[in-house]
C-alpha cells in the first residue's frame, strides 16, 4: 500500500505489482541513503524542485505508477493551478519524449476521475519500438506542490482502471 497523507492519496496493489523500496526511490532521486543522515535528507528533499515519491512496476513489465511531486515555490505556487500546470505539460512532453526515444507522441489535456475527484490530466499516446504506450498524467495541487501520478502501459490502455486503484485517505 502506498499513502501520502499530504496528497491525501492511498493505492492498494496486489502481488502482480512491485513497489520501489524506500533505498530505490532514493537512487531515483538522486540520494545515497548512506552516506545521508536524515537531517541531510530532510534539506535536499525541502531544497529540490522534484522528488519522487513512490514508483510501482507490474511483474510482467507492461505497467508502471509513480508519484512525482513539484516544489512550485511561492511564486508559481499560489498563481498556477493543475489544470494550468497540465496545460503546460501537454505542450513540453512530446518534445521530451521524443528524446528519449518515442515516437508518434501525442499528448492532449483531459479531465480523469481519480480518488473520487474529477483531476486535470494529460493523455499521451507513443509507440517505442513499435509498441504502443499510453500514459496518462494526473495533475493534483496541494500548498505550493503540484503532484504528478504517471500512470503508464504498454500494449494497451489500461491507465483509466490504474488510475480507479487509488482513493482519499
Amino acid at each position: 500500500t502506498y499513502t501520502n497523507r499530504f496528497a491525501g492519496i492511498s493505492c492498494t496493489l496486489d502481488d502482480s505489482w512491485y513497489f520501489y523500496t524506500d533505498e530505490q526511490i532514493d537512487e531515483l532521486n538522486g540520494f545515497v541513503r548512506e552516506s545521508t543522515s536524515d537531517e541531510e535528507l530532510k534539506t535536499r528533499l525541502e531544497s529540490s524542485s522534484s522528488v519522487q515519491d513512490m514508483y510501482a512496476t507490474s511483474t510482467d513489465g507492461l505497467m508502471t505508477m509513480n508519484v512525482v511531486f513539484q516544489n512550485m515555490g511561492l511564486l508559481f505556487g499560489t498563481t498556477m493551478s493543475a489544470h494550468e500546470y497540465a496545460e503546460l505539460s501537454a505542450q513540453q512532453l512530446p518534445d521530451a519524449m521524443s528524446t528519449y526515444g518515442f515516437e508518434n507522441v501525442a499528448a492532449a489535456v483531459t479531465t480523469t476521475e481519480f480518488a473520487g475527484a474529477d483531476c486535470p490530466a494529460v493523455a499521451l499516446t507513443a509507440t517505442v519500438q513499435d509498441t504502443p504506450m499510453y500514459e496518462l498524467v494526473i495533475c493534483l495541487k496541494q500548498g505550493n506542490y503540484i503532484y504528478c501520478v504517471t500512470l503508464c502501459s504498454y500494449t494497451e490502455d489500461v491507465t483509466a482502471q490504474m488510475a480507479a486503484l487509488f482513493y482519499t485517505l
